[in-house]
């Protein structure tokens, strides 16, 4: 959408990037666990990835922490990032309709990108909820458990978040092994 463009365009000057920034709208197939992943156009990758599969780096403006999702080349052609791509997804919080902006860090060594992200113009993003809880790799909360979930974390009033573990048949026992 034009407005879009214009936060891109607007951002990108305020950068004042001097390399090709690679822009992508995240799809649900971008976020979604268990195994979200990105495609990276050929003509970007061939640029400014590895040219062969490999580990690529990945941090947010103004902040320490890196992610090391991997970078695969296809036989067929198709450039992606994945692994770690899923953590980076979720620790930003990035949602569909958000739009990542790569831009190859400058003095951040090979294949290290610097990820701007513009949310998404949605009501969802209004107010960002950000849950008082983490769950564990590949878990969903139903709609019911979610409500019972945010009014126990509201109850207890915790200044960290709870972990919240989905218990199943291996968390309570089978032939005397536990696993959490």
């Amino acid at each position: 959408a034009d407005a879009q463009k214009e936060k891109i365009d607007k951002l990108l000057q305020d950068i004042q990037s001097r390399t090709l920034a690679f822009v992508a709208i995240m799809r649900k197939s971008n976020v979604q666990p268990p195994y979200p992943s990105l495609t990276i156009t050929k003509e970007y990758a061939v640029a400014h990835f590895p040219h062969e599969s490999a580990s690529v780096i990945l941090q947010r403006p103004g902040e320490n922490k890196r992610w090391y999702p991997r970078f695969y080349e296809g036989n067929d052609g198709i450039h992606k990032i994945r692994g770690e791509w899923l953590d980076f997804v979720c620790d930003n919080s990035v949602e569909e309709g958000d739009i990542c902006i790569f831009v190859p860090a400058k003095g951040g060594g090979r294949f290290t990108f610097t990820v701007h992200l513009l949310r998404a113009e949605s009501k969802a993003h209004a107010g960002h909820f950000v849950p008082p809880y983490m769950l564990s790799q590949m878990s969903f909360l139903s709609p019911v458990q979610q409500s019972i979930v945010e009014d126990k974390a509201e109850a207890i009033q915790l200044e960290a978040h709870l972990y919240v573990a989905i218990m199943n048949k291996t968390n309570v026992g089978v032939k005397g092994h536990y696993i959490l």
